[in-house]
């Protein structure tokens, strides 16, 4: 799997992704029509995406458990998944892929210059926290078992980085950087916000999108000089 897999949209929080997950017997499913097969595989992940919301881990995600949700035998998800690594990142892929596109959006609508532009991304990142704690829990708070090195560069959290390395790199093209370069001050100004989104998500206070811009024109001053 990699960046440009396609997955399906999450839903709304308080939709099917985030409800919680009944015990009782195990769903019967009324079997695909020949072809359907995409169908299952987005059965799986959205079986996935609840009980992972439920567990907060990898390692407390089974097969069975998925299988149940789906009415299928444990076996059929080795048909769509070569793992259960490969399951949970597909879903977190579907987040990521959602919060990308906010980010995107926020900087196409923006207007001005690129630095407004990363302003008006920054805002956005933050306003998708704020509005959808528990996917923003989900892909981030998410205990994931280990992986070697060489797969790691499959990782879905790849197209957050991309999205911020993009547009950085739009702003140095006539503000370059005397030290730095487009990837290293993406992961300069996204650790910057996330810790920023941890702390308010950890402490009681009233959300403050204002307060918040702030804070984040701080950001952008020290990485990037003042606006001009």
């Amino acid at each position: 799997m990699g960046r440009g897999s396609i997955v399906p949209p999450l839903p709304r929080e308080g939709g099917t992704l985030m409800a919680p997950t009944q015990e009782g017997p195990a769903r019967t499913r009324v079997p695909n029509r020949w072809g359907q097969g995409d169908r299952l595989r987005t059965e799986i992940l959205r079986a996935a995406g609840r009980l992972l919301a439920q567990g907060g881990s990898e390692e407390n995600l089974s097969l069975r458990a998925i299988a149940r949700e789906t009415g299928v035998a444990a076996p059929s998800i080795y048909r769509h998944f070569r793992d259960k690594t490969e399951i949970v990142w597909e879903v977190l892929a579907g987040a990521y892929g959602e919060l990308a596109t906010v980010m995107r959006e926020a900087e196409r609508s923006a207007g001005g210059s690129p630095r407004d532009r990363l302003a008006a991304m920054a805002d956005a990142y933050c306003r998708f926290a704020a509005d959808r704690p528990r996917h923003y829990r989900l892909m981030f708070d998410l205990e994931q078992s280990a992986v070697p090195m060489e797969r790691l560069a499959e990782h879905p959290v790849g197209e957050i980085l991309d999205t911020w390395e993009t547009a950085v790199g739009r702003f140095l093209e006539d503000h370059p950087h005397p030290r730095l370069d487009a990837r290293q001050l993406a992961v300069l100004l996204w650790t910057a916000l996330h810790g920023h989104v941890s702390l308010r998500r950890a402490m009681p206070v009233p959300e403050d999108m204002e307060g918040q811009s702030q804070t984040h024109e701080q950001l952008l001053t020290e990485l990037l000089g003042p606006a001009v």
